[in-house]
């Protein structure tokens, strides 16, 4: 297994940096749609480039590999609505990142992430660096039955600097935001179950 845990990520002020935009980010999104096969809420996230360098950073030292860059970063709450549980059966990833940070920044509960049969706990400031798309991944069964309760985390995609999706990633940057905004916004997420 590749992927790997830790806990108290980060400084208590860099922390709260990401725990407040995050905040804002979910509060202020247009398109924070909810996915019934989760069972979660989830959007792309830009971060101001501050807290992309520490992300960065982090990911470059926790993996071990010094070339990462961000494909994108997905925000996501998982929570109970409407009667649907959320869910995660186990799997690979199969998209253009290699290496993705999964980092819990607000919970009401303890939902482990399980990678390869182990059992990595969702306690916030911490991380699961995640090989996911080497090593299977998925949740036990969610938890709680109380709509209150909710577990939020931001997946932090990346991919080595010189990857073709990278450069696929620049060129995305580089259009005007208006026009980012209505692409993203195209990828809205949808009821398909992929496992």
């Amino acid at each position: 297994m590749k992927s790997f845990y830790k806990e108290n990520l980060f400084s208590e002020k860099d922390f709260n940096l990401i725990k407040d935009h995050v905040a804002s980010h979910i509060g202020n999104s247009k398109d924070f749609n909810y996915t019934k096969i989760y069972g979660r809420y989830w959007n792309t996230i830009n971060f101001p480039e501050e807290i992309n360098q520490l992300l960065i950073k982090t990911s470059r030292d926790g993996f071990g590999v010094d070339n990462l860059e961000i494909v994108y970063t997905q925000c996501v709450k998982y929570q109970i609505v409407d009667g649907v549980i959320p869910s995660l059966g186990n799997h690979v990833d199969n998209f253009y990142a290699t290496h993705t940070l999964n980092i819990i920044v607000d919970s009401t509960l303890n939902w482990p992430l399980t990678v390869e049969g182990l059992d990595f706990p969702s306690i916030t400031n911490s991380a699961v660096f995640l090989k996911g798309d080497e090593d299977f991944h998925s949740r036990p069964d969610y938890p709680s039955s109380n709509e209150n309760d909710y577990l939020v985390a931001i997946f932090v995609n990346l991919a080595p600097e010189d990857s073709e999706i990278i450069k696929k990633t620049k060129m995305f940057r580089s259009l005007p935001k208006e026009t980012q905004d209505v692409i993203r916004l195209k990828m809205t997420p949808n009821d398909v179950n992929l496992y």
